[in-house]
């Protein structure tokens, strides 16, 4: 049997065990570990894999993760979603479907604080679905701006989603956070334009007796924005001068949240374990499902498999845009079953080196990536943030927010084609940061 074709049982392998429900560090661990041994031998996969574990583990790159998590912890528990969230009413409250506007640019700011779209979610629905929903908004509305807009936190700097995709395939990570910050504040007012105009049609979905601000209060909310401001300068600011080193940037980010949170007196020894001990077990999970998959792509890479898909690519006399847009639709098929992780476990392996050779840009399909694992977050019948929602609303049906959250699965697919069609939106400011 030629190694080609033990890499192909592998990845059949691999997808038998994804779909009876084996999780994506075990499953990837379990065909990583034998594929070696049938390759090589049992002492060279037992030697592999203890090696692998703590090299890949140690590398200082993936220091950021934690630090973006805890940031995003810190920032809640000082009370930032809170600020952002009421500067945000305040200007956007009295356009048609003015909360649910405020809701997709509160996110937009929360998410420059934290690189969680599931916690994003979470903590936005609580505060807004039950306003939303006694103030007369139809529930489709209210649950759909939630799910679809907590997932811009996996876009907006920082982010969790883009530093996994940075190890993955080996690209600077402050780049790429660099590039995800425009697409990610376009995709925020794409989501309220479609709110305006749907509003607009359709008076029913969202009340218009909403109570408008003065300019007097509009200009004291903006205060509330000072927290978000210095952690989004830290950060970005930091990263495209140069100053800081991503890592750098998210642990002076981590101090500034918690800084403010002490200055607020909103830190208290419950809270700050809760923080801590959520950002050691989320952060264990996302290392454990990276170096399970990182084993995976050793093993295919001895294999030999990755190399002869390249070839086979190479010798297509096709358009290389019909061949991204097949792995496109590879996406959006794997986006109703499989999370955003494991989306990026199973394909970017085999489809990275694929596009490199394509001569696609690998910021730029990076960014794309990361906007296929927006929609998978919210496409049925997986549609993570869908779920999370429905826990925070348990009185809205799932059928209903599902059906809620299509209208913004379109202007996804629209931000998408954008992306395709002026990639400077997702290059331009990398490029300047590099060009400095």
């Amino acid at each position: 049997m030629s190694a080609e074709v033990v890499g192909m049982i592998g990845i059949l392998a691999f997808l038998v065990l994804m779909s009876v429900g084996l999780p994506i560090a075990f499953a990837s661990l379990i065909v990583g570990f034998v594929g070696l041994v049938a390759l090589k031998s049992l002492g060279v996969a037992v030697g592999v894999m203890g090696a692998f574990s703590f090299s890949e583990t140690s590398k200082y790159s993936l220091s950021v993760i934690p630090m973006f998590i805890l940031m995003g912890l810190f920032a809640d528990l000082g009370g930032i979603t809170n600020d952002v969230m009421r500067s945000m009413r305040a200007w956007l409250g009295r356009l048609p479907g003015g909360i649910a506007c405020s809701v997709a640019m509160g996110c937009a700011g929360f998410a420059a604080c934290t690189g969680s779209s599931a916690g994003a979610t979470a903590v936005v629905g609580k505060m807004t679905i039950p306003e939303m929903l006694k103030s007369g908004y139809k529930p489709e509305l209210a649950t759909g701006v939630v799910a679809a807009s907590g997932t811009l936190a996996s876009l907006i700097p920082p982010s969790v989603l883009i530093c996994v995709y940075g190890v993955l395939t080996d690209q600077p990570i402050g780049m790429l956070l660099l590039a995800g910050f425009i697409p990610g504040i376009l995709s925020a007012i794409v989501y309220i334009g479609q709110i305006i105009v749907r509003a607009s049609i359709f008076p029913d979905l969202a009340p218009t007796n909403v109570e408008k601000a003065t300019w007097s209060e509009k200009i004291n909310s903006l205060r509330g924005l000072w927290g978000v401001v210095l952690i989004m300068g830290l950060i970005l600011g930091g990263i495209y001068t140069g100053v800081f080193t991503p890592t750098e940037a998210g642990a002076l980010g981590a101090l500034a949240a918690f800084i403010i949170a002490l200055y607020r007196r909103r830190v208290t020894i419950q809270g700050l374990r809760a923080s801590l001990l959520e950002t050691v077990t989320t952060t264990c999970m996302i290392f454990f499902g990276l170096v399970g998959v990182l084993f995976l792509m050793r093993f295919l890479v001895l294999s030999g498999l990755l190399t002869l898909m390249l070839t086979t690519v190479a010798t297509l006399e096709v358009n290389r845009w019909l061949i991204f847009g097949g792995m496109i639709a590879v996406y959006i098929i794997l986006g109703c079953f499989i999370g955003a992780i494991g989306m990026m476990a199973i394909t970017l392996p085999v489809f990275f080196p694929i596009i490199i050779s394509l001569g696609f840009d690998s910021l730029w399909f990076g960014i794309v990536i990361i906007k296929m694992c927006e929609i998978a977050l919210i496409t049925p019948p997986v549609g993570v943030n869908c779920y999370i929602t429905h826990n925070v609303a348990p009185e809205v049906p799932l059928e209903k927010i599902f059906s809620g959250i299509l209208p913004f699965l379109a202007m996804d697919i629209l931000t998408l084609v954008l992306f395709c069609v002026f990639p400077q939106v997702v290059t331009w400011l990398p490029s300047m940061a590099m060009a400095s």
